[in-house]
């Protein structure tokens, strides 16, 4: 339980900006057209999402941020930081003490435009969630927002992601592309709770460039529930558990791929747990490498097992050979 409370913390935490577009007629939008004074007055920053921080840092803008999340996880440097909450919880009493010229949010939000009002802090709003066009879109205008405009920083940083991105995509176009279910989680002891994700995320993109296709190929994006009966009906070749920042003995993954035995589930079972994995900002591209290597792992397990399948078969064929 604690494995699949973590997961959806941190997935709730990203997805924030969707699930709460769902009641949008209820809340207030950020403005999206910059603030009074641009980018030279922004000294003092707080981000309220995990990518939008990684991303800071990565741009050259570490030194201006005041305070990170209650969800951040890189860089390290970033832990000395006050933490202020997340977007939905903020942690209002210490914002207003760290005295932000800045409040950068992610999706639609209520809380803290309605501060920054009171308060008079801008509030802006960058969204860089949804897919790999998104986020390079979102590095940009973080860029602008944090530094000097005419300074290269985001397009060099973009160009870098993209050209590893690239490499890497060619390097798997030959194939084989399997069929990938990736798990964000489930119950301990089963399949009961079982989350993945859909096609036209960022993370079904990246698995694309890694050398896999998404076990969700509908139009629907994002994350959503998956039923066993769906999976025993329609058996994904390869099934990667996104287990970010764990620390998986061999014993316990050999726990974990016994659950998905037990259900019925045959395909080979690996483990991502990369820490940036679930998070879409400037380490998408070790993201995607850290997929095409489970991708590899399986693979190559599964050659082992057929090949080794095989030698049984024929030690059998000898022995009863012999027999006659």
């Amino acid at each position: 339980m604690k494995r699949r409370a973590q997961t959806i913390v941190l997935v709730v935490a990203l997805v924030v900006g969707v699930a709460v577009s769902m009641v949008a007629h209820r809340l207030v939008r950020p403005a999206e057209d910059g603030w009074p004074g641009g980018g030279a007055g922004a000294e003092r920053v707080i981000l309220f999402a995990p990518n939008l921080i990684e991303a800071a840092w990565a741009l050259g803008h570490g030194r201006q941020v005041v305070a990170v999340t209650d969800y951040c996880v890189w860089p390290p440097e970033a832990a000395a930081l006050p933490r202020v909450g997340g977007a939905v919880d903020p942690n209002l009493e210490r914002i207003v003490g760290l005295r932000p010229s800045l409040l950068v949010v992610q999706g639609e939000n209520r809380v803290l435009p309605r501060l920054g009002r009171q308060m008079g802090i801008p509030v802006v709003r960058v969204d860089m969630d949804r897919d790999l066009s998104s986020i390079f879109r979102g590095l940009a205008r973080l860029d602008s927002l944090l530094g000097d405009r005419v300074r290269p920083g985001a397009a060099v940083l973009i160009t870098r992601i993209r050209s590893r991105l690239d490499a890497l995509r060619e390097r798997t176009a030959e194939g084989p592309h399997p069929r990938v279910l990736l798990s964000l989680g489930h119950d301990p002891s089963g399949l009961g709770g079982l989350w993945t994700v859909g096609a036209g995320s960022f993370l079904s993109e990246l698995l694309e460039i890694a050398g896999g296709r998404p076990y969700e190929d509908s139009a629907q994006a994002g994350y959503r529930p998956l039923g066993v009966e769906r999976v025993l009906a329609d058996p994904p070749d390869v099934v990667l558990e996104l287990r970010p920042s764990e620390q998986l003995d061999a014993q316990e993954e050999a726990s974990i791929r016994a659950v998905w035995r037990r259900a019925g589930v045959t395909a080979p079972v690996e483990f991502v747990c990369f820490d940036g994995l679930l998070i879409p900002g400037p380490r998408i591209d070790r993201s995607a490498r850290a997929l095409h290597e489970a991708l590899t792992r399986a693979r190559e397990g599964r050659a082992q097992e057929e090949a080794a399948s095989a030698r049984r078969g024929s030690a059998r064929s000898t022995d009863e050979e012999g027999e006659r």
